[in-house]
């Protein structure tokens, strides 16, 4: 597992760019394993969010990743969709993905989930280092997500 100090110093381009490693599986599989869905491509996750996530995934979802309360459902919401079986709504739904998408990235791209997980949840220095933010808060938005991907792909890639 990464520390804090070792992920900084990745961004910061002070430590050797991470030797990649063979690929066992592809994103759309990894975000089905972290679901509990069959995921083949795009479409699948686009007719997904268009139906709603069912809770129970994102319940799935939430507990492997480690997804604060509140940052794709409020407490309540959640165990209420949760007890009664009900679907996300469509915009709730896209804020699940765009987070299970970068996790399985980082999964894939880091090597394990023990890596992905802690660079995922450290905060970083963004903007000249006044902002601090971990990839996850990030990804909450959009165009945070496209950020948090090129740092995970300049990351492993060794480019600062």
């Amino acid at each position: 597992m990464l520390d804090n100090e070792q992920i900084q110093g990745w961004v910061n381009g002070l430590y050797p760019v991470l030797a990649p490693s063979p690929v066992t599986e592809t994103l759309y599989e990894r975000m089905g394993r972290v679901l509990g869905a069959r995921i083949e491509d795009e479409t699948d996750l686009a007719l997904l969010m268009q139906s709603g996530v069912p809770a129970v995934m994102f319940k799935r979802a939430a507990d492997e990743i480690r997804i604060p309360t509140g940052y794709v459902l409020s407490a309540a919401r959640a165990r209420l969709a949760i007890a009664a079986g009900l679907r996300l709504e469509v915009e709730d739904s896209d804020r699940l993905l765009r987070l299970v998408r970068l996790y399985s990235q980082a999964c894939l791209m880091l090597g394990d989930e023990a890596t992905a997980m802690s660079w995922l949840h450290t905060p970083l220095r963004w903007h000249n280092g006044v902002v601090r933010l971990s990839p996850l808060e990030l990804a909450l938005r959009d165009c945070g997500a496209r950020l948090a991907e090129q740092l995970l792909q300049r990351t492993v890639h060794g480019v600062h």
